[in-house]
């Protein structure tokens, strides 16, 4: 699994995931991540979206036409409904505002870990 994430937060979501016994491997930006992916590799990625439209987008549309297969679930800080709708058709598989409920991002997450 991947996680991209800025400077905050990133203690949180580490502790839950913890909970996944799974492998994470962090990326501090949407394009470090980008510059280091390969296909073939993690079940998905979950992306905390900064609420920066061309950081957040831009990752989207471009792992849609490089790699679709890799499902990502975006967090936001702040999510409105054009963007909700924007980053699900650029290829999000969820888009959970926050606060988002543990529960259901790991619900989110188990679904392309099994």
């Amino acid at each position: 699994m991947y996680l991209v994430h800025g400077p905050d937060g990133r203690a949180e979501l580490l502790a839950l995931f913890s909970r996944l016994n799974c492998d994470v491997r962090e990326f501090v930006s949407a394009q470090a991540f980008l510059a280091e992916y390969r296909p073939g590799t993690g079940r998905c990625l979950v992306f905390k979206w900064n609420g920066c439209a061309a950081d957040g987008l831009g990752l989207l549309e471009r792992l849609q036409e490089r790699h679709p297969r890799l499902p990502v679930i975006v967090l936001a800080a702040r999510g409105t409904v054009p963007i909700a709708v924007r980053a699900m058709r650029a290829g999000a598989a969820a888009f959970l505002e926050s606060p988002w409920a543990r529960g259901l991002l790991l619900k989110e997450i188990r679904r392309f870990l099994d």
